[in-house]
């Protein structure tokens, strides 16, 4: 049997035929049918889990690996503007070069925590 048909619920009725006299042994108060729908769901849900878990890795917006490359491409922007100096920057846009990257980084995680702690809460009520 492919692991893909098991991850989808399907299973060979053998494991039914195995479970019914398992049961009928004293082993088991579940018949075949039912312990199956039971297999079935709980594969569903730890598949579904982990869909949903890798899809926050690469997804979410504040700690997702998108949002990491993005924060990434950014510091190194800033770094070599910085490097660069006034150079090439527009007049507007020259209070940018006052930004101190370490309290960037400090303030994002002290934003970043509470915010995700927050979500998890609010996504397990």
């Amino acid at each position: 049997m492919e692991a893909v048909y098991v991850m989808e619920g399907m299973i060979s009725k053998e494991f039914c035929k195995i479970q019914d006299t398992h049961s009928r042994l004293g082993g088991g108060h579940l018949s075949g049918d039912k312990w199956a729908q039971g297999l079935s769901t709980k594969l569903m849900e730890m598949t579904h889990g982990q869909w949903l878990v890798r899809n926050f890795l690469i997804h979410d917006n504040v700690s997702g690996m998108l949002a990491l490359e993005r924060k990434e491409d950014l510091q190194i922007a800033i770094e070599e503007q910085q490097e660069m100096g006034m150079d090439g920057l527009a007049e507007e846009d020259r209070y940018l070069m006052e930004i101190n990257l370490v309290d960037l980084e400090a303030m994002e995680k002290k934003v970043t925590l509470p915010y995700l702690a927050f979500r998890d809460a609010k996504n397990n009520k």
